[in-house]
């Protein structure tokens, strides 16, 4: 379960809370959306407050169709300024005659929201992304081409190569050089982490118009830690890139150290090079405690062959992994 505060919801001020607050302390939890108009200042609560109540999920125990309940939104809440008296705020009296069979107008039987569509309603409610995040259904396919996540940034220490991550663009800044070129700061999340990224002019000119919030794309750049940290990007593929194949995959082979310290490590290069093509290998090295990863110079998989074979005739079969 996640609680948010209902402060932060988009137009619902204090005056909405404490209307909220008073109407449930009065009577006792909400029964449905007809129940909630019914019983708060209409007034104060008004249709824009409803609304981003909705499309935050404040009402999804007691109707988890969200459309359902936006589309069905102004005909209960017509119904309910006409019933309720007393400024718009029914009495306490006339609540408690018949509260039962008192359901309102039906909501209309309709498909509900996307996920897609879900969470961009939660953004423009809320300034965050609440039941999940759109980058989780590239997740899987962008993570196969990438050499370290953005939470991983801040520990990568190879100078001489720069990581390649991927995510969703969050919002973009457009900026100008000291010398009046274009340049743009590029926020991008996963979903688990953000980052900023700085492009300069050559790289800004090839994609200014091309990008945009929502974007999926991959970034290769240093990052650098200022104020906080941050990427320099080198480069930035976006899907059209992608689905061209102009990037190869990589493979993530994760071992424990100890299952090697009796064996050369040229044998599990051996093993490696059983299936050659064309994807890098990612050799994650870890413990109990710690890991380092690395990438394996001069070693190219085929990322479809059965590599777990070739290591399973070197290692046992809990003391690797294969992604």
């Amino acid at each position: 379960m996640i609680r948010f505060g209902l402060g932060a919801v988009a137009k619902a001020g204090h005056t909405a809370v404490e209307a909220i607050l008073a109407a449930r302390n009065a009577a006792g939890p909400f029964k449905s959306l007809w129940d909630f108009l019914c019983r708060v200042d209409l007034r104060v609560v008004n249709k824009s407050v409803i609304e981003n109540l909705i499309s935050a999920g404040a009402f999804d125990t007691l109707c988890p169709n969200r459309r359902s309940l936006m589309e069905g939104l102004p005909d209960l809440l017509s119904a309910a300024q006409k019933k309720c008296s007393d400024g718009n705020q029914c009495s306490l009296f006339e609540m408690m005659t018949d509260p039962e069979n008192d359901t309102g107008p039906d909501l209309p039987d309709v498909e509900d929201y996307t996920q897609q569509e879900r969470l961009e309603h939660e953004m423009e409610a809320t300034g965050l992304y609440i039941s999940g995040h759109p980058f989780e259904e590239h997740e899987k396919r962008i993570q196969a081409l990438t050499s370290c996540s953005i939470s991983d940034l801040g520990r990568w220490s190879c100078k001489n190569r720069a990581p390649l991550f991927g995510g969703m663009v969050l919002s973009i800044t457009d900026r100008m050089t000291k010398n009046g070129n274009a340049m743009g700061i590029v926020k991008i999340e996963d979903g688990k982490s953000r980052v900023e990224v700085v492009c300069f002019p050559k790289i800004w000119e090839t994609l200014r118009g091309r990008i945009g919030p929502g974007t999926v794309c991959l970034v290769q750049g240093l990052p650098e830690e200022r104020e906080e940290l941050s990427v320099i990007a080198k480069e930035i593929y976006l899907p059209e890139d992608i689905e061209r194949g102009r990037l190869a995959p990589f493979v993530r082979v994760s071992l424990f150290a100890d299952s090697m310290k009796d064996r050369p490590f040229k044998e599990l290069l051996r093993a490696l090079k059983t299936y050659p093509g064309k994807a890098s290998v990612l050799l994650e090295l870890k413990d109990d405690t710690d890991s380092v990863v690395l990438m394996l110079d001069n070693v190219r998989v085929n990322p479809d062959a059965p590599i777990e074979s070739a290591l399973g005739e070197l290692l046992p079969e809990s003391a690797f992994q294969i992604q």
